[in-house]
């Protein structure tokens, strides 16, 4: 009797390892998740940013370039004007 006693403790206590172990295991398996979850969500996070300050750069050049090129055109502008200017003073004189 002693021996069926202890025969039925030890299976009670496998029995509560592999509960044990099993609780573990989706603990642990629902912490992966979730870690793998959160590096996904942050990678998209940071990718978006990325995207976003991308356009914002992209934007900004294409502002310079087209102040550039308005200046570049008055520049060119003004030397006509100061040329025709110049050869009607000559043309005069």
């Amino acid at each position: 009797m002693f021996r069926c006693w202890n025969t039925s403790h030890h299976m009670e206590g496998n029995v509560m390892e592999i509960i044990g172990l099993i609780i573990l295991l989706v603990i642990g398996s629902v912490v992966v998740y979730y870690l793998d979850l959160h590096t996904t969500i942050w990678s998209a996070l940071k990718e978006q940013y990325a995207s976003y300050k991308q356009e914002q750069l992209d934007r900004e050049t294409k502002e310079r370039a087209r102040k550039d090129q308005k200046t570049t055109i008055q520049k060119t502008v003004d030397a006509w004007k100061e040329i025709r200017y110049l050869e009607k003073e000559r043309h005069f004189s």
